[in-house]
């Protein structure tokens, strides 16, 4: 059984029976509450997007987005498995052409995770597919280099943190920080 994911959005008054229409095409695995603006789930912040009308025409990319923003809350937890179970939902319903950010983290994350979890190959696949988006990014780079050292291609590997050094913006000191598995 697929796990079901639980995402609370908050949307004009007006809006709220054309959104849970929509919401019920995603039934099977993501349970989506509606609440209208200022309710007391908004007000307490419990919700995860606040979407105007103008953004809900694109309910898939906002799934997404969620998604995303789940993995990563899950990732800082270091509950791997569960941020990999929501980046590749993401996945699903992520249309690449109108959000490349969140498909370039979708894949990069899933990447991350599956090295986290010692899976270097799909690790390897994942960060190539976020590559292929923005190749301008340095966090995949330095994900790949991850993958091929944790299956042995050492000079893949040291490719691609040079790689993720070179194509890191001045400044952001993150990409010359590389995760060592053994410590």
């Amino acid at each position: 059984m697929k796990p079901k994911f639980n995402i609370i959005i908050s949307v004009p008054e007006e809006e709220m029976a054309r959104v849970r229409r929509e919401a019920e095409k995603y039934a099977d695995t993501v349970s989506i509450k509606v609440v209208a603006h200022n309710s007391p789930e908004e007000t307490q912040g419990r919700i995860l997007l606040r979407l105007k009308s103008e953004q809900l025409d694109s309910l898939a990319q906002w799934l997404s987005a969620a998604l995303l923003a789940l993995g990563s809350d899950s990732e800082k937890n270091r509950d791997y498995e569960k941020a990999l179970a929501y980046y590749l939902k993401g996945l699903e319903y992520n249309p690449i052409p109108k959000d490349q950010d969140t498909a370039y983290f979708l894949q990069n994350n899933a990447g991350f995770s599956f090295n986290m979890i010692g899976d270097y190959a799909n690790g390897a696949s994942y960060c190539q597919k976020a590559i292929e988006i923005d190749p301008a990014r340095h966090n995949a780079y330095k994900n790949l280099g991850i993958s091929m050292e944790g299956m042995g291609s050492y000079i893949e590997a040291a490719q691609s943190y040079i790689t993720a050094t070179k194509t890191c913006l001045p400044g952001f000191w993150r990409a010359g920080r590389t995760y060592r598995h053994d410590s």
